[in-house]
Protein backbone atom coordinates (compact mmCIF):
# COMPACT_ATOMS: atom_id res chain seq x y z
CA UNK A 1 0.00 0.00 0.00
CA UNK A 2 1.35 3.08 -0.88
CA UNK A 3 0.61 5.60 1.94
CA UNK A 4 2.69 8.79 2.72
CA UNK A 5 3.85 9.15 6.53
CA UNK A 6 2.04 13.09 6.25
CA UNK A 7 -1.29 10.99 6.40
CA UNK A 8 -0.55 9.15 9.65
CA UNK A 9 -1.52 10.44 13.15
CA UNK A 10 0.48 9.55 16.40
CA UNK A 11 -2.72 7.03 16.65
CA UNK A 12 -1.94 4.07 14.57
CA UNK A 13 -3.55 0.56 15.64
CA UNK A 14 -2.34 -2.64 13.76
CA UNK A 15 -2.32 -6.51 13.84
CA UNK A 16 0.57 -8.22 12.21
CA UNK A 17 -1.75 -11.94 13.22
CA UNK A 18 -4.79 -10.35 11.44
CA UNK A 19 -3.27 -8.35 8.86
CA UNK A 20 -5.01 -5.18 9.80
CA UNK A 21 -3.55 -1.07 10.25
CA UNK A 22 -5.96 1.25 10.73
CA UNK A 23 -5.04 5.06 11.67
CA UNK A 24 -6.74 8.22 11.58
CA UNK A 25 -6.27 11.24 9.92
CA UNK A 26 -6.20 14.35 11.32
CA UNK A 27 -8.90 17.09 11.29
CA UNK A 28 -10.92 15.04 9.07
CA UNK A 29 -13.38 13.29 11.90
CA UNK A 30 -12.21 9.92 9.52
CA UNK A 31 -10.07 6.61 9.95
CA UNK A 32 -8.47 5.01 6.88
CA UNK A 33 -8.08 0.42 6.94
CA UNK A 34 -5.87 -1.54 5.29
CA UNK A 35 -6.63 -4.72 4.74
CA UNK A 36 -5.85 -7.71 2.42
CA UNK A 37 -9.07 -9.50 4.02
CA UNK A 38 -12.58 -8.47 4.19
CA UNK A 39 -14.01 -7.50 7.24
CA UNK A 40 -17.37 -6.88 8.67
CA UNK A 41 -16.73 -3.45 10.76
CA UNK A 42 -18.54 -2.62 13.52
CA UNK A 43 -17.86 0.71 15.54
CA UNK A 44 -19.13 1.73 18.91
CA UNK A 45 -18.30 4.72 21.28
CA UNK A 46 -17.51 4.83 24.44
CA UNK A 47 -20.95 3.92 25.76
CA UNK A 48 -21.07 0.53 23.90
CA UNK A 49 -23.09 2.23 21.93
CA UNK A 50 -22.87 0.88 17.90
CA UNK A 51 -22.19 3.78 15.27
CA UNK A 52 -21.02 2.55 12.63
CA UNK A 53 -21.54 -1.11 10.73
CA UNK A 54 -20.24 -2.33 7.19
CA UNK A 55 -18.28 -4.56 5.26
CA UNK A 56 -14.96 -3.17 4.77
CA UNK A 57 -12.99 -3.55 1.08
CA UNK A 58 -9.81 -5.12 0.31
CA UNK A 59 -7.15 -2.73 0.18
CA UNK A 60 -8.07 0.73 1.57
CA UNK A 61 -11.29 1.27 2.71
CA UNK A 62 -12.18 4.54 5.06
CA UNK A 63 -14.84 5.68 7.46
CA UNK A 64 -16.60 8.80 8.13
CA UNK A 65 -17.31 9.90 11.79
CA UNK A 66 -19.90 12.92 12.67
CA UNK A 67 -17.41 13.75 15.79
CA UNK A 68 -13.76 13.44 16.94
CA UNK A 69 -13.27 10.86 19.90
CA UNK A 70 -12.45 7.62 21.30
CA UNK A 71 -13.84 4.89 19.38
CA UNK A 72 -13.61 0.75 19.33
CA UNK A 73 -13.27 -0.74 16.11
CA UNK A 74 -14.79 -4.60 15.62
CA UNK A 75 -13.12 -6.74 12.99
CA UNK A 76 -15.01 -9.99 12.21
CA UNK A 77 -13.86 -12.82 9.83
CA UNK A 78 -16.44 -14.78 8.05
CA UNK A 79 -14.71 -17.82 10.20
CA UNK A 80 -15.92 -15.65 13.64
CA UNK A 81 -12.07 -14.70 14.27
CA UNK A 82 -12.56 -11.16 16.01
CA UNK A 83 -10.32 -8.03 16.90
CA UNK A 84 -10.42 -5.23 18.30
CA UNK A 85 -9.08 -2.20 18.18
CA UNK A 86 -9.11 1.42 20.46
CA UNK A 87 -8.80 4.42 18.06
CA UNK A 88 -8.38 7.95 18.35
CA UNK A 89 -10.42 9.72 15.49
CA UNK A 90 -9.63 13.31 14.91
Amino acid sequence: YEISTRDWSSDVCSSDLDDIICFSAAGSHSAYILSATEWNLNVFDLSGRQILSKKTQLGRDQIFLSTSGLYFLRFTKRDGQTTVFKLFIR
